[in-house]
């Protein structure tokens, strides 16, 4: 039987993969969820990704396509402003 842990975990395996497939050089996984974000990209400067803007995607992953809740989003949407990161869900 899978549990939502298992469901998540592999959900956030997949956007690792493409965020490196996309050119992110590291993706860290915060696990258990114990972060705003789930993930966090970093690019490299010259990547077309970054716009010349930013290097650090903060990454909220959800596999059914929820919507984050308020409180969720703004934390999110708080620690990527401090950080001069993009905050990104996918779902």
């Amino acid at each position: 039987m899978t549990t939502n842990y298992r469901r998540g975990y592999e959900f956030e395996r997949k956007v690792r993969q493409v965020l490196l497939d996309q050119g992110a050089e590291h993706v860290i996984r915060t696990a258990a969820s114990r972060s705003p974000a789930d993930l966090y990209a970093f690019y490299p400067p010259d990547s077309p990704l970054t716009h010349g803007l930013t290097r650090v995607h903060l990454v909220q992953c959800k596999t059914d396509g929820r919507r984050l809740g308020e409180d969720d989003r703004g934390r999110l949407v708080d620690l990527a402003s401090r950080l001069r990161a993009t905050a990104v869900l996918a779902s």
